[in-house]
């Protein structure tokens, strides 16, 4: 959608994608560590890790979501054809 409407990423955008993306590695390094690992400590910090980086996967992605739509809307009503009478001569 963003390419056939032709919307591009601010910097905030790109902001929180990198975030996010640096979250989901850090949950996968510790469930990784984990695996390694028999401390149940670092079980219960990869899951909390986990459960953020999920959590912020959905609140950017809604976002994200959200200003498509939102773009979509705006765009549907100013490029809508409006209603014309049509004449016969």
């Amino acid at each position: 959608i963003r390419e056939q409407y032709q919307l591009g990423l601010d910097e905030d955008d790109i902001r929180l994608i990198r975030c996010n993306n640096c979250l989901q590695i850090f949950a996968c390094c510790l469930y990784c560590v984990a695996i390694c690992t028999d401390c149940e400590a670092d079980d219960a910090a990869a899951r909390v890790v986990g459960c953020i980086a999920d959590c912020v996967f959905c609140s950017v992605s809604g976002c994200m979501t959200a200003q498509v739509h939102h773009e979509i809307k705006l765009r549907e009503r100013t490029s809508a054809p409006q209603k014309e009478r049509m004449e016969r001569h």
